[in-house]
């Protein structure tokens, strides 16, 4: 059920892995593919980096604990708008390169007016 933002746009909090096709070059993401269907990136409005601890909280001084995620707010052709995040994990080993995965954490309806993240 989509919540009202403070601005009024329609907004959903999903929390699902959704496949990512980057962008030539670099980390930033060109297209989405979330429950079947597919959605080509018009632009990247916003996108920074979290390196929080997570759960563990931010004094637990473990560095394994710490997540590490580039994230994204999108725009898509038809107007839809997504932030989605690029789990990066801790240890950039190749082994848990092949781990990494993309998240959808929100998702505006389309022809909505939203604000721009940071």
């Amino acid at each position: 059920m989509p919540r009202r933002t403070a601005d009024g746009a329609g907004m959903e909090f999903i929390g699902e892995a959704i496949d990512v096709t980057q962008a030539e070059g670099g980390p930033a993401p060109a297209a989405l593919v979330w429950r079947g269907a597919s959605y080509r990136v018009r632009r990247v409005l916003a996108s920074w980096q979290d390196s929080g601890q997570g759960a563990a909280g931010p004094h637990s001084g473990n560095w394994r604990t710490r997540h590490h995620r580039n994230y994204y707010h999108v725009e898509c052709d038809g107007g839809r708008r997504f932030e989605i995040y690029l789990d990066r994990e801790a240890v950039p080993s190749p082994a848990k390169r092949k781990r990494r995965r993309w998240i959808l954490v929100k998702h505006w309806l389309a022809g909505e007016p939203v604000r721009e993240t940071p």
